[in-house]
């Protein structure tokens, strides 16, 4: 029982060296192609385990590499294709209903977030700043408000009438 293994390589295999250059050159000149111009081919690659390899550890191995060539593969393609500012202004329209709105949707989903971690965010008392300890079902203490409402009603209400001439 193998294990198959599946990979993009040019047509150019080291086993073949010889054989491939001969038969790359004779199609140059027939088709008057580059190497660069090649398109790549899938090629299978039968591997039996030997004596106490086990299969399910191959697999899993095999697996593992191909998942980190992949992987290399896209950010080299992302660090080679990433879009600039200009691209991305002219695939915007402002006449996109559907696309401002998602935008729209973004920002505001973000301005929330940064307004709730802001708001996480308790401003500790400095050193030789007291914190204060009030007691807020003391009766002085609602006594005290209320004078203090009362006063700033009348005050209101003398500042709105109009002076008598």
């Amino acid at each position: 029982m193998g294990c198959n293994l599946t990979k993009d390589v040019t047509p150019h295999v080291e086993e073949d060296h010889k054989a491939n250059e001969e038969k790359h050159s004779s199609a140059k000149k027939e088709n008057h192609t580059s190497a660069k111009e090649e398109k790549k081919q899938e090629v299978q690659i039968q591997y039996q385990p030997e004596e106490g390899e086990d299969q399910a550890e191959v697999e899993e191995a095999v697996t593992k590499i191909q998942a980190v060539f992949r992987g290399h593969r896209v950010r080299k393609q992302m660090a080679s294709g990433e879009p600039t500012k200009e691209q991305l202004e002219a695939e915007f329209s402002a006449d996109d209903k559907e696309m401002v709105h998602a935008a729209t949707k973004i920002q505001a989903t973000f301005r929330g977030h940064m307004s709730r971690k802001k708001d996480d965010e308790v401003p500790k008392p400095e050193d030789g700043e007291e914190e204060l300890d009030i007691d807020l079902s003391d009766p002085d203490l609602n006594k005290a408000a209320t004078k203090i409402q009362a006063s700033f009603r009348g005050h209101r209400v003398r500042k709105d009438e109009p002076k008598p001439q």
